[in-house]
């Protein structure tokens, strides 16, 4: 994987799947794949994206707290996605099985109209490649 920031842990499988996600969204620039803890799994990024690979762990870190702290709400039923638009950046959260989920980080003004479908495809992926369940549909 070709990007301007250095990785500070060596590419896994993840990281191929997660890099497929980055290429097929508009305006997604980094992923990452984060456990119940906040501890990222690995990470992706655009081809020349220079973000700190910290910068990307510590933002995963933080939505793994907000997937936990929303999945303790049992009104809202269970969490599937989290969309948030920020005024610098955005981000959609998918949540996996065994509490894991995917961080999807994108740049100012990106569109979030073709996403469900990329991130299906990142899920199933990252399903066979850690022998979960395969998600339905």
């Amino acid at each position: 994987m070709t990007n301007a920031t250095a990785r500070d842990q060596a590419e896994s499988a993840f990281a191929m799947i997660l890099g497929e996600l980055v290429r097929r969204v508009p305006g997604a620039f980094a992923a990452a794949l984060v456990d119940w803890d906040g501890e990222c799994v690995d990470y992706a990024t655009a081809a020349r994206t220079e973000i700190d690979p910290f910068d990307i762990k510590v933002a995963a870190a933080h939505w793994a707290i907000v997937v936990h702290e929303i999945s303790q709400r049992s009104a809202l039923g269970a969490l599937q996605t989290i969309v948030c638009r920020g005024e610098k950046r955005s981000f959609i959260v998918r949540a996996l099985p065994e509490r894991y989920a995917i961080v999807l980080m994108l740049k100012k003004r990106a569109g979030f109209v073709p996403v469900a479908r990329a991130l299906d495809a990142c899920e199933r992926g990252l399903a066979q490649e850690a022998v979960w369940p395969l998600p339905k549909g």
